[in-house]
């Protein structure tokens, strides 16, 4: 992967925090990208991320997401929002709020939303235990 695990963590950060706590099943997500990826420190990056972000007043944390999405390697910002989805649905439930998180992840990231949709909707479908808020 050719983005940074400090710019990754940045963004699986705020999707903790859209889903809400930093449980069992999002830590084993990032354990599994830690494997995946083969980015050693994402796991220590994840948690200090999130500890700064909670800190942030919404204009810190929005300016410091638009920062790091301008870092994010183009051909792996599908990717990347991709990894957030699945932090957002970790708990098998996919809210109205983690929704808006997930479009506005892509519009930072300059996916188009049609495309974001499209990702969505391919995600959606492998997933049979996901409930989707309505």
């Amino acid at each position: 992967m050719k983005t940074k695990s400090n710019v990754l963590a940045s963004f699986l950060a705020a999707a903790v925090l859209a889903d809400g706590d930093y449980d069992e099943f999002k830590q084993d997500l990032v354990k599994e990208y830690v494997e995946d990826l083969e980015l050693k420190n994402l796991e220590k990056e994840v948690e200090k991320a999130i500890d700064d972000m909670q800190k942030m007043s919404d204009d810190e944390y929005a300016e410091t997401l638009e920062k790091e999405a301008a870092k994010v390697a183009a051909n792996e910002k599908e990717g990347v929002l991709t990894l957030c989805l699945q932090i957002l649905c970790s708990d098998a439930l996919l809210t109205k709020v983690e929704m808006e998180n997930f479009f506005d992840f892509a519009d930072l990231l300059d996916i188009d939303e049609d495309r974001a949709g499209e990702i969505l909707d391919e995600f959606v479908e492998d997933e049979d235990e996901l409930i989707i808020e309505q």
